[in-house]
């Protein structure tokens, strides 16, 4: 975990309006389910993670490459990868920004259950 400041952090009790961002985790082999995907460049995917839906990026360029070279990813497609998870404090609320670092499988929806 490491703290770092992204503005000029307000210390005393009025809003802080700027990004601090305060830990890096990284998460290892995570299944991410697809529900919508816009591989292009800054732009997030709505998926589910352990049950909980998230937006990610894909910052997997090799992966891009390929799914932006006719690869289909589809609604429901599963992606196993190397998650980093920020978290940062904007506007007095944790804000928790996944990257998908490195794509390591992809199992269309059809079949999931052969992972």
């Amino acid at each position: 975990m490491f703290f770092k400041n992204c503005g000029s952090a307000v210390h005393n009790e009025q809003d802080c309006s700027s990004r601090y961002e305060f830990s890096e985790n990284f998460l290892k082999n995570i299944a991410i389910q697809i529900k919508t995907s816009n591989l292009r460049k800054g732009k997030t995917c709505k998926t589910v993670m352990g049950g909980l839906p998230i937006l990610i990026s894909i910052d997997d360029e090799a992966f891009r490459r390929r799914v932006l070279s006719g690869e289909e990813l589809n609604k429901d497609d599963v992606l196993i990868a190397d998650v980093k998870l920020v978290q940062t404090i904007e506007q007095n609320k944790i804000v928790n920004n996944y990257h998908a670092v490195h794509v390591m499988g992809h199992k269309e929806s059809s079949l999931i259950c052969t992972f």
